[in-house]
């Protein structure tokens, strides 16, 4: 929708851009632009489209930028037209090349594709309005919305240069010359990054969520990106293989999937997740365009955490993800605050509940030793420790040295409210070295000191302390 909506907003701009020519009222403010500049912008503003018609574009451009006097905004219609053109009716590739001229104070720019070539006799013909070259009818021209073509010649004119196709029947190849100079032109803008240069990256803020995102449509898989990237980091992929290598390198939050993909498919991709140790924990967002129960009951069997239908409002995927992720925020806090809730609370899948009781095993057998350690636990899973790190991180939201801690400051507590066990005995039998720094640590976690926690629970259970 978005894409045809911008075609008849494009087609309609041409029209009065061409009605303006026809009665002279165009006209063009010169000023000194970058020339190389406007066309690797250009360029990559059409490479996705031209990856899905598996379109290969080149650009060839001096080594030093090249400045020219031009109307920036109908240049850069002349090139987009052109470029528009050679990636629609390319076989296999287009090649655009900027070369300068300063023996006759102009430069040249030439695009090329090796589509079906247009005959020698009817070059001119597909610069007249409203005439396209059609391909599958060998040398013949059919009349339809041809107004790129006719438009581009005429701005060259009106910068006083020329449009034309090479003659020969092996290539179709565009030649724009223009001139260097204008004798209207403004002063050249004072020197700044070019366009199209990348800015320096703007650092994401501390605590941010990561969302990955896959889709082999191009233009869905960069609006959803940019729709997303105000309020998290966002990560792209376009395949389902490139997703699960994504996964393995990045500490990732949340997936958002596309169903219908070419290789491995949205549902294919959801079980990979679901039943990898390394990511089981991460939500997943189906998107389809199947609409049907056996599609979304599938979905659900993949271990999806929600599923949307295609279209879908932006508004309320932003909702879900937000739902998603605030619910494991809820569940986590009261997880950390409370010294008797189980940490099954928190496996949302199968894998993750076996992960956490044998997570819960290891250190319940190890917790007494001060000197067991993450290294320690990352063997017992046969886990690098960075996997090991992403994956407790990601279930707990806590390191695996402070969900260390926090379990053998749960089993003080415990102590505690069972057997009565004095403060300091407590602190060395959960293997703790220091008093005062399991004191500290106690009250950081639970917001009450384990003195105070310890008379509670005495009064709670009608002893008195002698």
């Amino acid at each position: 929708m978005k894409r045809n909506t911008e075609r008849l907003v494009d087609l309609t701009n041409q029209l009065l851009d061409f009605n303006k020519m026809e009665s002279r009222n165009y006209t063009l403010t010169f000023s000194t632009c970058n020339v190389s500049a406007i066309l690797r912008d250009t360029l990559a503003r059409f490479s996705g489209l031209a990856r899905q018609s598996g379109i290969r574009l080149e650009l060839d451009t001096p080594e030093e930028d090249l400045y020219a006097d031009i109307g920036e905004e109908a240049f850069t219609k002349i090139i987009s037209n052109l470029v528009n053109n050679g990636t629609k009716y390319a076989a296999t590739y287009l090649k655009v090349a900027l070369e300068p001229l300063t023996d006759q104070d102009s430069f040249r720019i030439t695009t090329e594709n090796d589509g079906n070539v247009v005959p020698d006799a009817l070059k001119e013909d597909i610069f007249k309005p409203f005439v396209r070259f059609r391909e599958s009818g060998g040398d013949k021209i059919t009349t339809g919305t041809g107004l790129g073509l006719g438009l581009s010649r005429s701005l060259a004119a009106l910068h006083g240069g020329s449009l034309v196709m090479a003659p020969g029947m092996e290539l179709n190849i565009f030649i724009l010359t223009l001139p260097l100079r204008q004798a209207t032109a403004a002063p050249a803008p004072e020197a700044g990054p070019a366009a199209g240069a990348e800015d320096d990256p703007v650092p994401v803020p501390e605590g941010r969520k990561r969302v990955l995102v896959v889709d082999d449509d191009a233009e869905l898989l960069a609006f959803i990106g940019s729709q997303l990237r105000k309020e998290y980091t966002v990560y792209t992929a376009d395949n389902g293989n490139a997703a699960l290598e994504i996964l393995d390198k990045q500490d990732i939050n949340l997936v958002i999937s596309d169903v219908m993909m070419a290789g491995i498919d949205g549902f294919t991709l959801c079980n990979a997740i679901k039943s990898n140790i390394k990511f089981s924990h991460i939500p997943v967002i189906l998107l389809t365009a199947k609409t049907n129960l056996q599609a979304k009951i599938e979905g659900m069997e993949a271990g999806a955490d929600s599923y949307l239908e295609k279209p879908f409002s932006i508004k309320y995927l932003k909702a879900c993800i937000f739902n998603l992720l605030e619910n494991r925020e809820k569940l986590r806090r009261i997880f950390a605050q409370s010294p008797f809730t189980e940490t099954d609370v928190l496996a949302l899948s199968k894998a993750d509940e076996g992960f956490m009781a044998h997570l819960d095993r290891v250190i319940e057998e190890n917790y007494a030793n001060s000197g067991f350690t993450m290294e320690d636990m990352a063997k017992e899973f046969n886990m690098s420790r960075a996997s090991f790190y992403r994956k407790i991180n990601g279930v707990l939201d806590m390191s695996p040295n402070d969900y260390l801690r926090f379990v053998r400051l749960k089993k003080a507590a415990q102590l505690f409210r069972q057997d009565a066990v004095r403060v300091n005995e407590a602190c060395y039998l959960v293997g703790f070295n220091s008093p005062s720094y399991f004191a500290k640590c106690f009250q950081k976690q639970f917001g009450i000191s384990p003195k105070d926690f310890l008379e509670k629970s005495l009064q709670e259970d009608g002893r008195k302390q002698h």
